[in-house]
């Protein structure tokens, strides 16, 4: 898949990218590339949101953004652009696990066997290294490292009742790191899948409000998937940038709006209580007292003027 034919047809959307230039690469405060202020290899192997792309003379010129900070302008020529996918938690399949040319880049101390035994791990976005397939693997919000997709088990929900399972070893986690005791279900009722990990062939089952997850050669009912093609995944990358884009701007105009409402309520409530103010002052006029006291002070005011 070409990135630079991808990214020509998303401009107008915003686009992450896995930062990798050459040391030189400069980073400008302007899209015309006039004033240098920075390097845009300091940021390497760290992933940067494009918020503005610029497309002159066949230079893809993108305005990069870290977090709340701007970066400012650079011409991308080696960084992977990112293609957005539904989160999905995932396992890593150990047994067949390579530490992949990219990830030893990013960080090549890191045990890599060791951090896929984390739980909460989920792939947020596809990307294409050397003719590869990868995943951008997160543990929480913090990205742990890029795999190869043929290494990555997706996790996919289900609502399979009525599920004959054999009497088999029943696991806490979907890990197959700690078995329950062997009475937890009742192997004479049916089951229910819950979600299933079917490069792995692990299924979750559930019986009234226990849960566990076993093989899936013990059940009735096997889980099958469908490798998604190049094309899907640009054409959901698409979809996303433009349900992501439409969301920022739905934000942005019932942000504004909001402040549009306050700021009229502001007013009204200011108006409301100037009118209290002046019907109160013209009320002290009418009386003796308060014409009295209202003389007092226009004589102080007065005063205070020739002062």
């Amino acid at each position: 898949m070409d990135n630079q034919h991808i990214l020509s047809r998303s401009i107008g959307y915003s686009n992450f990218y896995l930062i990798i230039e050459s040391e030189g690469t400069r980073i400008y405060s302007d899209k015309e590339r006039t004033h240098h202020i920075g390097d845009i290899s300091d940021y390497n192997y760290s992933i940067l949101k494009a918020i503005s792309i610029d497309d002159t003379d066949g230079h893809i010129t993108v305005l990069l953004q870290s977090g709340s900070m701007l970066i400012g302008w650079v011409e991308l020529k080696d960084s992977l652009l990112l293609y957005r996918k539904q989160h999905e938690q995932v396992e890593i399949d150990l047994a067949q696990y390579k530490t992949s040319e990219l990830s030893l880049l990013i960080d090549d101390k890191k045990d890599y066997q060791l951090a896929f035994n984390a739980y909460n791990l989920s792939s947020r976005f596809y990307c294409f290294y050397k003719g590869e397939r990868m995943e951008v693997i997160y543990k929480g919000k913090n990205m742990l490292a890029i795999v190869e997709s043929k290494y990555v088990a997706h996790q996919v929900a289900l609502e399979v009742k009525d599920v004959t399972i054999e009497q088999t070893i029943v696991y806490s986690t979907s890990k197959f790191n700690e078995a329950l005791e062997q009475h937890y279900f009742n192997f004479n009722r049916p089951f229910t899948i819950i979600a299933a990990y079917p490069e792995l062939g692990r299924l979750k089952v559930k019986q009234g409000e226990r849960t566990g997850w076993i093989s899936n050669s013990a059940a009735s009912y096997s889980v099958q998937i469908e490798e998604k093609s190049d094309e899907t995944i640009y054409s959901e990358h698409m979809n996303y940038c433009y349900i992501h884009e439409t969301e920022l701007t739905q934000s942005v105009v019932k942000r504004l709006l909001n402040e549009n409402i306050s700021l009229r309520n502001q007013l009204i409530k200011a108006s409301e209580q100037r009118d209290r103010i002046e019907t109160l002052y013209h009320n002290l006029k009418k009386s003796k007292l308060g014409s009295i006291q209202v003389k007092i002070w226009e004589r102080r005011k007065k005063g205070g003027k020739k002062r």
